[in-house]
């Protein structure tokens, strides 16, 4: 597992009713934007591939938050 902050990012994770969301944060952790719920993660990413181009990007997993490459699609069945 790796520290995030420190960068600015993306971070997507999945909420309590199991929906998809992505928020923005600056490198000193403050949340910029955040995305609306999406029942789909391939919807998540999309909009995330539309909107932020040279942002890390990290996804929320069972354990903590993973960093994943940027224009990849983050595997949906790592989140937690």
């Amino acid at each position: 597992m790796t520290q995030r902050g420190g960068t600015e990012r993306v971070e997507f994770y999945q909420d309590v009713d199991d929906l998809w969301r992505f928020r923005r944060v600056s490198a000193n952790n403050h949340v910029l934007a955040q995305g609306e719920d999406y029942q789909n993660h391939a919807d998540a990413v999309s909009t995330v591939k539309a909107i932020f181009l040279r942002v890390a990007w990290w996804q929320g997993v069972s354990d903590g938050w993973q960093e994943v490459p940027n224009g990849e699609v983050p595997a949906a069945d790592q989140a937690g």
